[in-house]
């Protein structure tokens, strides 16, 4: 029917009217429209979905209430992300905004027989426009108060007649910030970035199709407001020397805490065979993550408390599948295999204040 979304939650083609379990769909016009420009933004679209993405090392997707908040690569996390069927196994790629997107599709409750033994509370699947032949381009600048600017843009073109066809999209993200800090300049919430993905699309025959992408995002920004707190209670103990409980509010030194590079690719063949598609899936994420924390007083510079944290990410997966046509009886046979790593560094420095019963001979930051 007129208006329905095609969507591939059933790992084929059929409308959002066929799929027999809870999702909700959105068209990628209809998403720049309402500005979602990132998945954060999806919870202004729908209920029972709650997205944070404050901590960039370790992003918190639920959905109905089913949340995971550990970073470890022996655990699976109950709420999936997959883009263009590459399944994303560290929620922090998360932060990658939506950029030249056909649709977005969020299926609520277990996935399991299609999206994985993990996927218990739900998948969110994103689906970017592959390169068509024709030449085509797009371009759009959005602004608003916080000095937020933000472009997209797209290139489509056609190499060989009917055979190679290339696609390139760009979109950049800048905002100042909305919220102010009193003990500090600059403000909560600033962010800075920029992301491309390219594509190329090879159809040899009629019955085989193969797509080669990659995509590299890089972001930097000061993250969520935060105040000292010891053994669980936010008050300062006099062995710090005399300072007041409220020239800590708002403290965390503002000086670009946080950095994020999103980089990776995929190749993807789909044949025709046997009145159903033989699909293989080859992809490969890279995760670099920097964030600080420093705890600083209203009456110096000098971080009391440096917390830094490096996360590094590393994943490889493989899927070949098979899906028959649609019909009365249809199935869905295939095999995976997922390859992943994580590395967590965690840096404490603490410098004395003047008065601190602890001896100035620790070293302080530099």
């Amino acid at each position: 029917m007129a208006g329905d979304i095609i969507v591939t939650a059933q790992r084929r083609e059929s409308t959002v009217r066929e799929v027999p379990f809870s999702i909700a769909a959105f068209g990628g016009e209809a998403l720049r429209n309402s500005q979602v420009f990132s998945p954060t933004a999806l919870t202004q679209q729908m209920p029972g979905i709650t997205i944070n993405t404050s901590d960039k090392s370790l992003s918190i997707v639920a959905i109905r209430g089913n949340v995971s908040t550990f970073r470890t690569a022996t655990l699976d996390t109950p709420v999936a992300y997959f883009m263009d069927d590459v399944y994303y196994v560290f929620n922090n790629d998360l932060n990658a905004n939506f950029f030249d997107t056909d649709r977005v599709e969020v299926l609520r409750g277990p996935q399991g027989t299609l999206f994985g033994r993990n996927v218990v509370g739900g998948a969110i699947a994103v689906i970017t426009n592959n390169p068509a032949f024709k030449d085509d381009y797009f371009f759009q600048v959005t602004g608003g108060n916080g000095g937020f600017i933000r472009t997209e843009g797209m290139v489509n073109g056609t190499l060989v007649d009917d055979k190679i066809a290339a696609r390139f999209a760009f979109s950049t993200e800048s905002s100042d910030g909305l919220i102010d800090t009193p003990n500090q300049s600059g403000s909560y919430g600033k962010t800075d970035g920029y992301a491309m993905r390219g594509k190329l699309l090879f159809e040899p025959t009629d019955t085989l199709k193969i797509i080669l992408s990659g995509d590299y995002s890089f972001t930097k920004g000061n993250g969520g407001a935060i105040s000292l707190g010891v053994g669980g209670v936010q008050r300062i103990p006099a062995t710090f020397g005399s300072y007041d409980d409220s020239e800590w509010t708002n403290n965390d030194y503002a000086r670009s805490p946080y950095r994020q590079r999103l980089r990776g690719g995929y190749l993807r063949g789909d044949l025709d065979l046997l009145g159903g598609t033989l699909t293989s899936i080859t992809g490969y994420r890279m995760n670099d993550s920097r964030a600080i924390n420093d705890d600083v007083p209203v009456a110096t510079v000098v971080p009391v408390f440096d917390r830094r944290q490096v996360v590094k990410n590393r994943s490889f997966t493989q899927e070949v599948r098979f899906a028959s046509a649609p019909g009365r009886f249809s199935y869905v046979v295939g095999a995976y295999f997922l390859s992943a790593d994580v590395s967590t560094t965690n840096i404490f420095y603490y410098s004395p204040l003047p008065g601190a019963a602890v001896n100035a001979t620790v070293r302080r930051n530099p």
